[in-house]
């Protein structure tokens, strides 16, 4: 691999150190740094990287875990943000009903 950023997409092949592995999931994280999924080029190990912690092994179930932790977190993102979006619509509607009585 040549030295210089790195494409960190699902399907990409990564250096992390000495290894190359390829990013299999991109699990966002709750006011930390995005972790990601990754896995040998073979597809027989996992491994988790973070920025700051680094690379390390994890068993099927530890990915299995995260992977529904992500999806938990994503869940609540969206729910919060239609919950937002929502707001906006009705102070927006309650604007242009005052507006058109005027």
């Amino acid at each position: 691999m040549k030295a210089g950023p790195q494409s960190w997409a699902v399907g990409e092949a990564v250096q992390t150190g000495f290894l190359t592995l390829t990013v299999r999931a991109i699990l966002p994280a709750d006011g930390g740094p995005t972790r990601y999924l990754l896995s040998n080029a073979a597809g027989t190990k996992l491994y988790r990287f973070s920025p700051y912690t680094g690379v390390r092994t994890v068993t099927v179930e530890e990915a299995r875990e995260m992977l529904a932790s992500s999806k938990e977190q994503l869940e609540r993102k969206a729910q919060r943000e239609a919950a937002k979006a929502y707001a906006e619509v009705q102070a927006a509607a309650a604007i242009n009903n005052l507006l058109a009585t005027a």
